[in-house]
Parts: C-alpha cells; structure tokens; sequence
C-alpha cells in the first residue's frame, strides 16, 4: 500500500513530474520517496530516496546553541541577583546586632546579652535548615555566618565595654 501525495512544480532532472509516496513495506515502513506520476509514466520505476536536508540540522545546532547562550546568560543573572539579595540580608542584619547592642549598652542590662545568645544561636543553626540544598551552600553559609558571628562578638563587646561590663 502507497500513499502517494502529488507535489506542485517539482520535477525530476529530466523533467518528468513526480511525486512524493510513502513506503509500508515492511522493510522500509513510512519511508517517502520520489517516484514518477503513475499515470503519466507507467513503465519509469526509477526511485529515489528522499533524506532530510543538512542544512536544517546545521539551523538548529545554531539555533539551539543560541538558546543555550540564552539559558546560561539568564541563569548567571539569577546567581548574581540571588547573591546580592543573601548579602543584603546579611547587612541588614548585621544592622539590626548593632542597634541591639546599642540599646543593650543604653539600657546597661544583661537581657541583651541573652537576646544576643539566642540569635547566635539562631545564626549558628541556619546550616542544618539549608542542608537540603547540598555541602556547597552550607559551606556558604557557615562562612558567612562565622563573619557575621565574628562582626557580633566584636559588637556585644564593645557594647559591653561601652556598659562598663568587662570583656572575658
């Protein structure tokens, strides 16, 4: 069985029109080929194998490559605008130490110091809760927190010593 589909304007090199049909055998189901107009040809049997051009092959190595650009170009994007955002939380908590060991020196209470221990706390415990995103960025994030420990150390201390409280 053959389905035949009659192509406008093409012809063969030698000028005789021809059509595009479609092989069932089974050796080569669905395969198309070129083959002459049954009706005006009956007795030219010569087929040829139609294959897929180049060309469109090498347009979507271009095309995808592009893509791929595209893709890592906008994925850096989003690395770095994920980077300033961690930073930025960072500062603004740094922030947020310093104005509680300035209301703790203020005051002259140890509350602040214990406030200031749970938040270690806190910070020292953020490791265990993005774990799940894998060792490089819980690497990240015990350095960053260690400079942000390290920051709130040197605060409460020179907070106590603003209070009159001695540095152990």
């Amino acid at each position: 069985m053959e389905l035949e589909v009659v192509s406008r304007g093409h012809k063969y090199y030698c000028g005789i029109p021809v059509v595009i049909r479609t092989s069932w055998t089974q050796e080569n189901p669905g395969r198309k080929f070129k083959a002459f107009v049954a009706e005006k040809h009956r007795l030219a049997t010569d087929l040829k194998l139609v294959l897929a051009k180049l060309d469109c092959t090498d347009n979507m190595k271009r095309r995808l490559s592009k893509e791929l650009d595209n893709m890592e170009r906008k994925q850096n994007e989003v690395a770095a605008r994920q980077q300033a955002l961690e930073k930025e939380q960072i500062e603004a908590t740094c922030l947020a130490l310093v104005a509680l060991a300035e209301t703790a020196a203020e005051v002259k209470t140890r509350d602040a110091a214990v406030v200031a221990v749970a938040f270690l706390f806190l910070v020292l415990a953020e490791p265990v809760f993005v774990a799940d995103e894998g060792p490089d960025k819980v690497a990240d994030v015990v350095v960053a927190d260690l400079d942000l420990v390290n920051g709130l150390i040197a605060v409460v201390v020179d907070a106590g010593v603003a209070a009159g409280v001695r540095a152990g």
